[in-house]
């Protein structure tokens, strides 16, 4: 996979407030100073028509600092999971099942995120990766840096995230699932 001995962290997200962002630009401040070998990586861009989106001047900002790294859009986000190590998204509200989550799973990565509906379907604390209280920057510190000290267990939480991930979202198992709703619901109308 790797070659280098960075670790990688990133988050790839909307950029709206309630997504976190703040909390993990914050984290890549506390944590980058004790550990010079990571790296943070934020992708995504500031949208002006949505209130809830980060100020596009503080963006602009976090492109000069060097704690972070600002990837902007990314096309591949396949291609940009296959180079990190871990994946993060300290969303403040309940998500859908956030699909970075579910394709950083599916390369086999370790996972952090709040303990929120959504991020609690595939992030399974300790096993998966680890779960942290919504807008708790002190946990999310934490958790990475549990994460980044610790390469076995990095290891065995992406092993598990790729289990859960091949057995509960597969299209396979996604087909299996909507069929069984579409065939529930011609029962209901006999």
């Amino acid at each position: 996979k790797k070659k280098d001995s960075k670790i990688k962290i990133l988050m790839a997200t909307r950029l709206l407030r309630a997504k976190g962002i703040y909390d993990f630009v914050n984290a890549a401040k506390a944590i980058k100073p004790k550990f010079s070998h990571v790296n943070f990586y934020l992708a995504g861009e500031p949208d002006s028509g949505n209130p809830s989106s980060i100020d596009s001047k503080e963006f602009h900002q976090w492109k000069n600092d060097d704690y972070i790294e600002i990837l902007g859009h990314v096309n591949s986000v396949e291609n940009l999971l296959a180079k990190m190590d871990i994946v993060a998204l300290p969303s403040q509200y309940g998500e859908g099942v956030p699909r970075i989550l579910v394709e950083a799973a599916a390369c086999g990565l370790p996972l952090v995120a709040t303990d929120v509906p959504g991020c609690r379907e595939i992030v399974f604390d300790g096993k998966t990766g680890l779960l942290v209280p919504p807008g708790d920057l002190s946990s999310l510190i934490d958790a990475l840096e549990k994460l980044i000290k610790d390469a076995e267990f990095r290891r065995t939480c992406g092993e598990q995230s790729r289990l859960h991930c091949e057995e509960n979202y597969s299209s396979n198992v996604v087909n299996n699932k909507t069929m069984q709703v579409y065939e529930s619901l011609n029962m209901n109308r006999s």
